[in-house]
């Protein structure tokens, strides 16, 4: 008459069957986010390792952040945070606002991005330069195209217009 126990763990330990993902993306599809989840789709709703998902989805190139939450029944809501693409980093990366490098497989449709090139490990602080450089040129209509840090601490900068302006050290 009343069910055992095994059946109503069953019933209640119920396999993830929708996953809701917001805001929208704009660079990764759902295609991505539900190949880096196949691993965990298997499990019941309690026992899905919501902490081990978090890394997984954070370690696609365009995720910034992510949080994973259980939604009764059979459902999990994934908050995902795309990172914002500021400059290219080289010919295969790209930095963030916090001068953090993120290589993406793909750079389609980013070649307007400004162009920055240093030594590896200088990236914040060429991209704290850039920011800066940029609310200075931006009042007279001009924009950094790229950006250059030499071994020998001087900067190479081409702004929109092709305009080239060095700044640093001469000589040897």
């Amino acid at each position: 008459l009343f069910p055992h126990r095994a059946e109503i763990g069953n019933y209640l330990n119920r396999p993830v069957e929708r996953v809701r993902i917001g805001p929208e993306l704009e660079r990764v599809t759902e295609g991505e986010v539900t190949s880096l989840l196949a691993a965990y789709m298997h499990e019941g709703f309690f026992d899905i390792d919501v902490v081990g998902v978090k890394p997984s989805l954070e370690s696609h190139p365009w995720f910034a952040r992510a949080e994973v939450k259980r939604v009764w029944p059979d459902s999990l809501a994934l908050s995902l945070v795309e990172e914002l693409a500021i400059a290219r980093w080289g010919e295969k990366s790209l930095l963030n606002q916090y001068g953090e490098v993120f290589t993406p497989e793909h750079l389609d449709g980013l070649g307007a991005l400004p162009l920055l090139t240093g030594a590896k490990g200088s990236a914040p602080r060429m991209m704290e330069q850039y920011q800066v450089i940029s609310q200075i040129l931006s009042p007279a209509g001009l924009r950094i195209e790229q950006l250059v840090l030499s071994d020998r601490d001087s900067w190479e900068l081409v702004v929109s217009g092709g305009l080239r302006i060095v700044a640093g050290r001469t000589g040897v």
